[in-house]
């Protein structure tokens, strides 16, 4: 097909600041997971599809829940009291993780979170 790009599971937007690779970046209406190290001055490439294991605040979780994403707090949570910049529904959880775990795995649902 002469009009095929690729299969779209990353993208390079401009972030404003310095991130780390596997860094959840919320930027205008995108999610994803910064894949390398960058600079401010550089663009970085972001997983917008996969499943990542990603930091997670207090609370069950159970495998296929939707989960939100706390931007202040840099965490999944599942049940959020959204707050500007927050994003609910971004990903679906792959696994049941208790209470204290500190990271679960998650898909990333790309198109179908509610950005704040």
């Amino acid at each position: 097909m002469k009009n095929y790009i690729g299969p779209g599971s990353t993208m390079q937007i401009a972030v404003g600041s310095a991130r780390s690779s596997g860094d959840v970046v919320v930027e205008n209406e995108c999610i994803g997971v910064v894949a390398e190290d960058a600079t401010t001055t550089q663009v970085p490439v972001m997983h917008i599809e996969g499943v990542f294991r990603l930091a997670k605040a207090t609370g069950v979780i159970n495998a296929g829940d939707l989960v939100d994403w706390d931007v202040s707090a840099a965490n999944v949570v599942k049940g959020i009291t959204p707050a500007t910049g927050d994003v609910e529904n971004f990903g679906l959880a792959m696994e049941t993780v208790v209470s204290g775990a500190t990271y679960i795995n998650v898909k990333l649902l790309p198109g179908f979170g509610t950005f704040n």
